[in-house]
């Protein structure tokens, strides 16, 4: 694990060092690393974020949560009305 935990303190730092708008790191790295790093640039972290619960989860332990395949699945439930999958995200995630 030890092995693991230095390749994504590494790789964090060195991305924090070549971008300027974010990092998107997958849930399980955020709640290993939390804000040790000292990065210059938020973390948000994204894959899985789908109800409530991960949301909050992930904006305890990171600047913010990045949810893509819900919203994708929540468009096509909605038969493409962008504004309705937006309305019935932001009801999953509690934001409503």
């Amino acid at each position: 694990m030890e092995i693991l935990y230095n390749f994504i303190v590494d790789n964090c730092r060195q991305y924090d060092n070549i971008f300027s708008q974010y990092i998107l790191v997958v849930a399980s790295v955020t709640a290993c690393i939390g804000d040790r790093l000292g990065l210059r640039n938020p973390r948000m972290t994204g894959f899985g974020i789908s109800n409530r619960d991960t949301f909050r989860t992930a904006c305890e332990w990171s600047s913010g949560a990045i949810v893509g395949s819900r919203f994708v699945t929540l468009l096509d439930e909605h038969e493409g009305n962008a504004e309705e999958a937006v309305l019935a995200l932001k009801h999953d995630l509690g934001l409503s």
